[in-house]
């Protein structure tokens, strides 16, 4: 029964060798599922595809519970679907049927780094949530700003600024204008690293950047140093 051996090429290609287990009777069994999943897997371009091939290994381990290579797949394919989960479920699982497998030292291996990956990406996914926490509870509301555009008058105007995940949206008014003057609209996503405001695309902002000094305070600087607004919230 096929098996498959090594996901790590440039274009997500598969290769399978063939490899006898204890098992082989049970996975002759599932010789369509694991061919279709074989093609599911070569087709993929995108973690869909590789959820296709899942399952379709998936429905081979249902048929066939004692297919080892099965479940070897199904943990290879499952890990480039990112679902690390079910990728150290299904090796584990391959071990369990496969105890004097060649491969199992590397197997078990494979789920150790699976393991740190889940941990990993947790720990990222906390310090986003913390960083859209902060950015939501310190740049979104109101602001009067005071702007200098280089011609000896300083303009007075009220930002209101919203905050959607990590970009940042804006309206503003003329004091007494009783209407926005002008806007900003999916715009702005903010640089966390440089504590700054960058445009949707990450290009710079009207060739100046914004900074937040703190919840209370902020400066639109341009290049040359030059404080051109300075906001401070109402």
């Amino acid at each position: 029964m096929k098996k498959i051996v090594n996901l790590v090429t440039m274009f997500l290609m598969i290769c399978f060798v063939l490899q006898g287990t204890a098992s082989a009777d049970s996975c002759a069994s599932v010789e369509r599922e694991m061919v279709q999943g074989q093609m599911a897997v070569e087709i993929a371009k995108d973690q869909s595809g590789f959820q296709t091939a899942a399952g379709l290994f998936e429905k081979a381990t249902e048929k066939a519970p004692l297919c080892a290579d099965a479940y070897y797949n199904l943990g290879l394919v499952y890990e480039k679907a990112a679902n690390y989960d079910k990728a150290i479920i299904a090796l584990n699982k391959y071990l369990q049927l496969n105890p004097e497998a060649e491969d199992a030292g590397d197997v078990r291996k494979k789920t150790y780094q699976l393991e740190f990956l889940i941990t990993n990406n947790e720990t990222q996914k906390r310090q986003k949530e913390d960083q859209l926490r902060w950015l939501a509870e310190t740049v979104a509301g109101t602001w009067n700003a005071w702007c200098d555009p280089h011609n000896g008058n300083i303009y007075t105007y009220v930002y209101k600024f919203t905050v959607l995940d990590d970009r940042v949206n804006y309206s503003y008014v003329l004091p007494g204008a009783g209407r926005i003057v002008g806007h900003r609209d999916g715009g702005m996503k903010y640089d966390f690293e440089n504590n700054r405001f960058l445009s949707a695309q990450g290009f710079e902002l009207n060739e100046d950047y914004t900074y937040v000094r703190s919840n209370k305070v902020m400066e639109r600087v341009e290049k040359s140093g030059h404080v051109r607004c300075r906001f401070e919230r109402k």
